[in-house]
């Protein structure tokens, strides 16, 4: 679970974003190769609308409560030393 802070100080509007991930990696030689997948699960007040800038296809999967919800899919890949 993460809290999304937009400006850097306090902020008490409530926002939660929930990932699932699905990580794989392997070891070759000093390095550590990995890929991963993810599904976010991000719940917002609906008056912050517009505000969280997602860069991905993000899916509008109505309300929970009285909460505003979005999905969408996610990856990483890298390298670690």
């Amino acid at each position: 679970f993460l809290h999304l802070n937009r400006d850097m100080n306090f902020d008490a509007s409530f926002n939660l974003l929930n990932k699932f991930n699905f990580d794989y990696g392997k070891r070759m030689g000093k390095f550590y190769l990995f890929v991963s997948a993810s599904l976010n699960y991000f719940l917002y007040q609906p008056e912050d609308a517009g505000v969280y800038k997602i860069r991905s296809v993000v899916i509008q999967s109505g309300n929970f409560g009285s909460l505003s919800t979005e999905i969408w899919p996610g990856y990483a890949v890298g390298i670690q030393f």
